[in-house]
Formats: C-alpha cells, structure tokens, sequence
C-alpha cells in the first residue's frame, strides 16, 4: 500500500493479464480444475495463489486495500470462460460456468464499475474471433444492462491477421457490441535497438521508437474500424525476453526503463492531441506492465517496478507446500523496495494527478530538433522533444519535457514565463544512471510522497530557473509557482438570468441551500472538509440555462468549467443548482444536455485526472444543491 501511495497510481488492472482468462471473481482463486503443470506458468501461479484463503483475492477485498489507491476504478479484465495462453489447460469446461455473472457480482459488491476489459490476449488468438465474439456478447449485453455508463473494450486483433479481424470488428463496432479496442505493445525489442551504431544512438532508438509505434497503431484503427474508437494500451514496455533475450539486461531496472516509461505516456499525449484535433478518439489508457515483482515469480523481474520480499523478517508470507517460499538472495527480506522506473513514475504521476492541475496541453514549441539519421533509420524519425504543460492549478504549472536524442537539444522558449520561481529537476538514461544496487528500500527514502526522492535509486540533476537546453537522453521536469498563496475567493453567486425568468433566491454564506417550499424535505447539509473554495482565475462561465422539467418547477444551472482534459468524457466543474426538483424525464435540448453533461462526476480516466468528493444529486433531483468540486 506505501507503495502504491507513493507512486500515485492513476489506474490499475483486475486481476491482470492471462491470469483473467482463468480467474474466479466470486473466490478471488483460479477458476476449479485449472492447474497446469507444476513447473508451468498456470500451474506455479495457481499453486501460489490457492496458499491464500478463499475471498483473500476478490474484487471487494482488492478494493477495500490496492484497489482503493489509485485515481480511478479498476479496469475489470473479466474472464469470458475460453481461457487462453500458456499450459495445456485451455478446457472451457473447467473454466467459469457463467462468464456474464462476473458483472452480477459486481454489481451486488457495489464497487465502481467505469472500464470493463474482455480477456487478455490468447482468449482471442487461441479461439479465432468468431468464437471469440459469441463468448463475449452475453458478457456485452449484461454489462449494458446494470452498468450502463460503463467503457467496454474487446482485445484489439491481438495474434490473427489485422485486415479480416479489422473488418469483423468495424462491423461489431457499429452494433454497439464495444467502446474501445486494447492493445499490448512491448516495444522496441533488442534486435532493433541493437542496430544503432553506438551505446549513445541505441539509447536513442529505445525511446524515438515509442512515437511512431503509437501513431501507427491510431492510424490503423482510424483507418479499419472507426475513428470514434479508443485504444486502451493495457499492456507495455520494452521488448522482454522473447526479443532477442530482452532488452538492455543490465540496465532492466536503471533510468533508461524509466524514460521509457515516460515516452509512452508522454508519446501517447502527443498522438492523442493530434487525433482530437481532428476529430478522431486516440488513445484513452496506457498501462505499465507490471507493477509488482517477486523473486519466486522469474517472469516479473524483468518488467517490475517494485519488489515485494517472498518471505518477512518473522517467516515465510504463506503454508507450507503446495506453494514453496523462496528467499530473497539474503536469505531474509526486509521490507518493500523500488527501482528506478518507480521513481520516475512517481515523479510524474505527482505532476499529473497529485499537485491540482485539471488540464494538460501539448507543447510543440520548445525545439525544432530533428532526429539524427543513425537513430532514425531504426526509429522511424520525428522530432526530438515531446513535451507536455499541466496547468490549472492557482499556484502555477508544470511542464515535463522529453529528449529521446543522444545529443544536448537546445530550447527556444518556453511557455512558463509568470512564475515567481522555478525549479528543475532532470533524469538522465546513460549507463552511470543504472545503478549497482537497482532496488532501494522505501524506508530509505525521503520526500517519498513528494517528488524528487531524496535517497532513491535515481540521482537527478536539479537547478533553479529555466534551463536552456535538455541534456541528451533526458527527462526534465520544470515547475513554476508563485511566492505567494492566492488570494481567497470572493463570494460565490449564480449568474444573472434573462429577464423573463424569475431571479433565484440569494445565497446565504457560506454556501449553505437556500430554503425550500414547505411540500419539499430540507437538504443535507454540507459541511467541511467537502464545501471547499477555488481561486475564481480557475474557472469561468461556460452555461446558464434556465428551464422546467415536468411539471416540477424551474430549474436553473450555471457551470463554471476549465475545457475537458484532453477532451475524454467529465466535466471539471463548479456548479450550483438553484431550485431543483422531481421532474420526470431527462433534459432534452441542447442547452439541457450540455448542463446535465458539466453536471455529471464521471470519472477521466484511465489516463488520470477525475473528479474528487462529488456533490451533487442524481438528476432529476428532489433537493437544493450548491456544491463546489475540486481537487486533491
């Protein structure tokens, strides 16, 4: 938990990959009679997780510990009861009788369900799609029924031939049977990297690969099955040992598998802009695999960010066989550790979803700079910075900057020019970043829930003021605050209306409902720590409509909003409604809809930022509601 605390997380994954294709939400265990051979993949998984009671692993239990971390709900990667991958174990009639009764369990359980995954990767490729589709459609259907706001995703081609599956699924796209296709991409792999002439353009080709990968990939579901579909990058990270023994084995767990990390998000902020803009969807999620590591599980070393011990200080975590309990090489672990990945991702998440911004923009200005023809021909070209500015935040913004690069890129401005102060914070992926000793204890780490650490495994260069240029291979990360606290906000008051509308009752300070007809219960009241006041430079009026819903009486609506992050569904908003009742219906109008939608607390995600504390009533609502929404 201190770790996941400590890396901010924005979105996690229940239960994971190829496991899902197995797994018995109702237990928290393998589905019955799915084993696997001892020494196989399932087979040792399976082994290790039936040492742990039954219901110790359900989503009600994930949710009451891990599960409660991150920004957003989980994505639910449900099994769709045709297994897939690995062991001589893909027998359906082991595996979940009811496949859709996972979201009628959710449903009694009464965790947030937003994002619904289905199946992982050799569900599709070991059936072929049209056995595929008929074992997720009843799946499709019942999450439609009791979670109708929620994103359904099926996997997206994953191991057949791109043209025809494509086609069959723009066509299943048209009859609603999906909101998003996932995609898995470990990239780039060894062999590539190691084309490049030298250990400076190699580093380059690891991170100038990322970009045009994403791009393509937008392109292509553009192109084959609709521009109004997201990709979920439910999966990626560099190429892993099935590429040419994996990738830069000696530095798996230094800064440059941090800044890896950093191109993907940073490469798919980049592709997104671009696709919005033009009215297509772009990429809605990427997800880091895998977060945790453990010495007993071989497969994770090479792609986790945080090592849990196989055995405390008092004994082993787990009975006695079936599973065996390995140790740490020491022979005894002592406590929770983070690599260098973890750092950089904490570091930015901070940024991103821990310091109150609610907006992000791409930045195409602060360089020119081409890539060099030695990285390019094994990277696919473009340019050398990506960078982005987290903004909306009253005590100033941030900008994080990316040079995939093997040489020092000039900048030619900067869009951080208001600020009192500034401070620079700068990580490098060159060999002298990878350290010796690449895990370091929690315990030994200062500033843990605020970024930079202090002790952790990476030791970034940090200055004042502006740099002037972004050192080869580099992640920057410059933030601007003033000296001073914001000024407190004037009173809050609802904007005029049209002179044919009668003038809502006056607000009485601070905050508090304003009386109700006799025919009508007294609201709830709000009290601290939920009624909190922004900075009135954060927002601005974007609507005030007044109108009636039934027979019920007027309603009047006024949202005050900074524009959608990255234009994904959810309203940042400050709203109040002035008389509300219990009309019938849903609003109708343009007007109408577009309140309704400021009004909604739907969650942005998996990319991060979402409403914190809503209070607002369902609509229609039967009580008087002034709520201020914000951050923490």
């Amino acid at each position: 938990m201190q770790a996941a605390q400590a890396l901010h997380l924005g979105v996690l994954r229940y239960p994971g990959g190829t496991v899902a294709n197995y797994w018995n939400m109702s237990s928290g265990q393998f589905a019955d009679g799915i084993i696997g051979a001892p020494g196989a993949w399932a087979g040792g998984e399976n082994a290790r997780n039936r040492a742990f009671p039954v219901d110790t692993f359900t989503p009600s239990e994930y949710m009451r510990g891990l599960g409660s971390v991150p920004k957003a709900s989980p994505v639910w990667d449900l099994n769709v009861g045709i297994g897939g991958g690995g062991d001589p174990i893909d027998v359906p009639a082991r595996n979940v009788a009811d496949p859709p009764s996972q979201l009628n369990l959710l449903k009694r359980l009464g965790v947030p369900v937003e994002f619904v995954e289905l199946g992982n990767e050799h569900a599709l490729s070991d059936h072929g799609l049209d056995e595929y589709i008929s074992a997720v459609r009843p799946i499709v259907n019942r999450t439609r029924q009791l979670f109708p706001d929620a994103r359904v995703a099926v996997i997206g081609c994953w191991g057949l031939p791109w043209s025809p599956c494509a086609a069959r699924l723009r066509q299943e796209f048209d009859l609603n049977l999906f909101d998003a296709v996932t995609a898995h991409e470990y990239w780039p792999g060894q062999p590539r990297i190691n084309r490049a002439a030298t250990d400076l353009e190699r580093r380059s080709v690891t991170l100038a690969a990322i970009r045009p990968k994403l791009e393509g990939w937008e392109a292509k579901v553009t192109r084959d099955i609709s521009p109004r579909v997201p990709i979920w990058f439910t999966e990626v990270n560099w190429g892993g040992f099935w590429e040419g023994g994996g990738s830069w084995l000696s530095e798996d767990h230094g800064g440059i598998r941090g800044l890896t990390w950093a191109a993907y998000v940073l490469a798919a902020m980049e592709v997104t802009a671009t696709a919005q803009a033009a009215g297509r969807s772009g990429i809605d999620a990427v997800l880091w695999h895998s977060l945790f590591h453990q010495p007993s599980v071989l497969w994770s070393k090479w792609s986790g960010c945080v090592l849990l011990p196989d055995t405390p200080d008092d004994g082993p975590w787990c009975s006695a066989p079936p599973r065996s309990c390995s140790s740490t090489p020491s022979g005894r672990a002592h406590g929770v550790s983070v690599d260098a990945v973890a750092q950089v991702f904490a570091h930015f998440a901070h940024v991103a979803l821990a310091v109150g911004h609610i907006n992000f923009t791409v930045i195409e200005g602060l360089s020119q700079a081409a890539i060099p023809a030695g990285v390019a021909a094994w990277s696919g070209g473009g340019k050398c910075v990506m960078a982005v500015q987290f903004d909306g935040n009253p005590t100033g913004a941030d900008v994080v900057a990316l040079n995939v690069c093997p040489s020092a890129i000039n900048v030619l401005a900067w869009p951080l020019t208001f600020a009192a102060s500034m401070s620079t914070v700068t990580y490098q992926g060159l060999a002298a970043d990878s350290p010796i000793a690449p895990w370091v204890n929690l315990s030994s780490i200062g500033s843990l829930r605020s970024p930079p650490w202090v002790n952790g495994p990476l030791s970034p260069m940090l200055s004042t003021g502006l740099p002037t240029a972004l050192p080869a291979i580099s992640l920057t990360f410059v933030s601007a605050r003033a000296s001073f606290p914001p000024s407190p906000p004037p009173p809050f008051t609802p904007s005029p209306l049209p002179p044919s509308h009668p003038s809502p009752p006056p607000l009485s300070p601070p905050f508090a409902p304003s009386p109700l007809p006799p025919s009508h219960p007294s609201p709830l009241p709000l009290s601290p720590p939920f009624v909190r006041t922004l900075a009135p430079a954060a927002f601005a009026p974007i609507t005030t409509a007044s109108f009636a819903l039934g027979a019920a009486g007027p309603v009047t609506i006024t949202v005050c909003a900074m524009r959608r992050v990255g234009g994904l569904p959810g309203w940042h908003a400050l709203s109040y409604l002035g008389a509300a009742s219990t009309g019938v219906g849903a609003p109708s109008n343009p007007t109408q809809q577009s309140s309704r939608a400021a009004l909604r607390s739907s969650a942005v995600a998996p990319r991060g930022m979402h409403l914190r504390e809503p209070l607002i009533w369902p609509w229609p609502s039967p009580r008087v509601a002034k709520s201020i929404l914000s951050y923490r």
